[in-house]
């Protein structure tokens, strides 16, 4: 089925999930301002960004996506993690996470 290639509905759902778990886990408001982390805040923030990362290569892993696709996930997670009010250096960050974990496997 070729057509199948260009079907982006799950890859666009898994993006907006993973930008909400994230928001949900540590909403935007706490990132703001913040010029020094207790050690507590970041081990919270390092699982958060490492349990939507570990999704990202379940993906990969079981659905083996083409290179059209992880960019459309990527962009959706970027996109999504902006809306939800995130600062543009921490959503560009994450995102270059994201895109370093759909390509290892």
């Amino acid at each position: 089925m070729p057509f199948a290639w260009f079907d982006y509905k799950e890859v666009d759902a898994l993006g907006k999930s993973l930008a909400q778990e994230l928001a949900r886990r540590i909403p935007p408001a706490t990132l703001a301002g913040r010029t020094s982390w207790r050690p507590k805040d970041q081990a919270k923030l390092a699982n958060a960004l490492r349990d939507v990362f570990l999704k990202l290569q379940q993906f990969h892993r079981e659905r083996r996506p083409g290179v059209l696709k992880r960019a459309r996930l990527s962009k959706r997670f970027q996109d999504e993690l902006v809306a939800l009010g995130y600062r543009e250096d921490f959503v560009r960050e994450v995102t270059l996470g994201a895109a370093e974990h759909l390509t290892q496997v």
